[in-house]
């Protein structure tokens, strides 16, 4: 349990100097290259790297999770010139998949956000261990709600929306407030 809350706790200091937006497209090779640059973050150990390979490459059958692998290597990037940035959100979505977004957005109406975009093996890995830790160091009972890493289609072009709405707070004042946001 201590080696997942390292890993994890790595990954949220990495987040926190590439910054939210880059963190759900970064590589795992720049993500290393990152680590042992800022000392804030830190090298990642012998021991934290094997397990994130163990896990990557593990058959997630073994802990309840039968979905398709979306990508096979460990160092898979997010192509950025097949991606474009979704303003007020942090989130990128594939060029391919983004008039289905602004068709959804129209539909819809303004209240309408992307809540999850693209998400590397980086951002899975950490989504996931997040979640393991959630559950008790339970890597069956996380991967009954959260892909592992690898299996995510977010890293092949699926996104998630959601409605503006911020707790206590009434519709219009959170409308009020992304549309000064723009300003």
């Amino acid at each position: 349990m201590q080696l997942i809350a390292d890993i994890d706790n790595r990954l949220k200091r990495l987040r926190s100097v590439v910054g939210f937006g880059n963190f759900n497209v970064i590589g795992f090779d720049r993500a290393l290259q990152y680590a042992r640059t800022y000392s804030s973050i830190g090298a990642f150990t012998k021991e934290e790297l094997q397990f994130i390979e163990i896990l990557f490459y593990a058959d997630p059958g073994q802990f309840g999770f039968y979905g398709k692998r979306t990508c096979n290597s460990l160092t898979q990037q997010i192509p950025m010139k097949e991606v474009t940035k979704v303003p007020y959100t942090g989130h990128y979505v594939y060029k391919d998949f983004h008039a289905t977004y602004e068709k959804i957005c129209r539909d819809v109406g303004k209240s309408l956000i992307l809540t999850s975009g693209v998400r590397s093996v980086v951002k899975q890995l950490s989504l996931f261990l997040s979640k393991v830790r959630k559950c008790d160091g339970s890597i069956a009972l996380a991967a009954h709600s959260i892909a592992p890493p690898g299996y995510s289609y977010h890293s092949i072009g699926d996104f998630d929306v959601g409605k503006v709405a911020l707790a206590g707070q009434t519709l219009p004042a959170v409308l009020r407030k992304r549309r000064s946001l723009k300003s």
